[in-house]
């Protein structure tokens, strides 16, 4: 297959993350570094690891009943932004990272964890600014608008939804007889209002969200 109808990455990426862990592990074996309670460990790398699987899984099948191909060597033929996509552009990388995290807080290797940062900086450059680059050219100012939507690794909604709050709160005027309320038991008031009563001050929600385009990204 043509290698200009891909985006041309340095090696796939479970190869670079299985690369950092072998290496990792094998250094643990020959000199352990344990950091947390035995029992602590494990229960914390298979919750990360049953995390990662289920995200794996949820990112592929998105891709999949597309009609495109979750593997960097094949063509990328339809974009991306519904299922985990939406939350992140590299959703199979999160995956991974939490699966590989989830292996060496298990195996208790500090090595592992320390080869990690290794592993992302290689993926980064190799991997995903090529891929960023291949699905701009291929999908253009769709692909360019859902960069702008969507993080290259974790959405940071919650913060947006924060932010405007405090922001809407500080540099407001002094509420009005129209806007002063009286707080009630609960803080945020009714569930269905967009309306809460804080500090004496009526505040209107202000709801963000990332409607998915039509077809999905690469991973």
């Amino acid at each position: 297959m043509n290698r200009q109808d891909t985006a041309g990455v340095i090696a796939r990426p479970p190869l670079i993350y299985l690369l950092a862990l072998v290496i990792g592990l094998i250094l643990r074996a020959l000199a352990p570094t344990p950091f947390l309670p035995h029992g602590v460990g494990y229960v914390l790398g298979a919750v990360l690891i049953v995390i990662a699987i289920w995200l794996l899984f949820w990112g592929v099948r998105m891709m999949r009943g597309a009609g495109t191909s979750e593997k960097t060597y094949v063509p990328t033929t339809a974009l991306v932004t519904t299922g985990p996509f939406q939350f992140s552009r590299n959703p199979l990388y999160v995956s991974l990272t939490l699966l590989y995290l989830g292996i060496a807080i298990a195996a208790q290797s500090l090595w592992a964890l320390a080869l990690l940062i290794v592993a992302l900086a290689v993926l980064q450059r190799g991997v995903i600014e090529r891929e960023e680059r291949y699905l701009e050219r291929r999908f253009g100012a769709d692909y360019v608008r859902y960069k702008e939507r969507v993080r290259r690794w974790i959405c940071e909604c919650r913060r947006r939804v924060v932010r405007s709050w405090v922001l809407r709160t500080a540099f407001s005027p002094p509420p009005s007889s129209a806007d002063a309320c009286t707080p009630t038991a609960s803080p945020i008031g009714d569930p269905g209002s967009p309306h809460a009563c804080i500090g004496g001050r009526r505040i209107t929600w202000t709801k963000f969200s990332a409607q998915p385009e039509s077809g999905r990204s690469g991973p």
